[in-house]
């Protein structure tokens, strides 16, 4: 798979960065007996540092976003290794300079993956999460400090369910969050686009939103959820398209709070009816099952 493919191309870039650069190295992982339980065992066996030491030992703390051994004066250089289930592994990172540089691995309690970052400075760069069988569940790559793209997969296809532009938010120590921040583009399992959405800070409220009917732009309109409703709500414009076509059925425009001016159009473009009417978006959610269903296939893969 071209994600895999990616993620070992950055772990040799790294690795080879490290190795000509900053260390010379006298411990190889394989010397951590524990290791050989680990399901990617063969990827991480050969790789050499110059130090290895175990969390729950170490008393490793963060000074001024730098992490230091106890009693010790310099930043750490090497790698960390965590054994929080008895003395199975469940975390293996990577150090230069006292800050996560390269690669780091979070296990579940069966000895596979459940994350691989790749840092720089701190900062991932890139970061896979795993379902428990070994599958990929989601994939982020940075293309700005702290913000990227956060691709969602369909676990039975393997087919990208979400593209998803975010920040990183760090303010849980130890935890990495996204924010929806920008375009989202959402996919039926068929691969065609189910909706465009988009989010200033996990939020909705007044940017254009579209929605599509067999690849076909069905619904566009502005998000009012900070408005007293929900993200299908609507304000200042709400357009509908016929089925398989480019052609508009109903363009509205907000007038006043609660008050909306509409055209209603026929199939050969013709205006077909012209009124004004306070609650035109609640009839459009009652009498359009689509309309429901759509919103709630996207936020079943978006907040699973």
């Amino acid at each position: 798979m071209i994600i895999l493919k990616r993620f070992k191309s950055y772990i040799l870039f790294l690795l080879s960065l490290i190795i000509n650069n900053y260390c010379i190295y006298a411990v190889n992982l394989s010397s951590v007996k524990e290791i050989r339980k680990l399901s990617n065992y063969s990827e991480i066996i050969n790789i050499e540092v110059e130090r290895i030491i175990f969390r729950e030992d170490s008393k490793a703390m963060r000074k001024n976003g730098v992490v230091y051994i106890n009693n010790e004066i310099n930043p750490f250089t090497g790698v960390i290794v965590g054994r929080t289930y008895g003395n199975n592994i469940s975390s293996i990172y990577f150090y230069r300079n006292g800050k996560n540089n390269g690669l780091g691995i979070e296990y579940y309690k069966n000895g596979v993956p459940d994350s691989k970052k790749i840092y720089k400075d701190d900062i991932p760069i890139m970061i896979i999460d795993y379902y428990q069988n070994g599958k990929i569940k989601q994939k982020f790559d940075s293309n700005n400090e702290g913000r990227g793209v956060l691709t969602l997969l369909y676990p039975e296809t393997d087919n990208i369910s979400a593209k998803i532009s975010v920040k990183l938010n760090f303010e849980i120590k130890g935890q990495v969050k996204y924010i929806n921040h920008g375009e989202t583009t959402v996919y039926e399992k068929n691969g065609k686009t189910w909706g465009i959405l988009n989010y200033k800070d996990n939020k909705m409220y007044g940017l254009p939103q579209k929605l599509f009917k067999n690849g076909q732009l069905k619904y566009e309109y502005v998000a009012a959820s900070e408005k007293g409703g929900s993200d299908f709500d609507a304000m200042k414009y709400f357009k509908e398209y016929f089925d398989n076509s480019d052609r508009l059925k109903l363009d509205c425009d907000e007038q006043s709070k609660g008050r909306w001016h509409c055209r209603e159009y026929s199939k050969n473009g013709q205006l077909k009816n012209e009124f004004t009417s306070p609650t035109f978006a609640l009839q459009i959610k009652r009498d359009n099952s689509y309309w429901t269903n759509v919103f709630l296939g996207i936020w079943n893969i978006l907040i699973p």
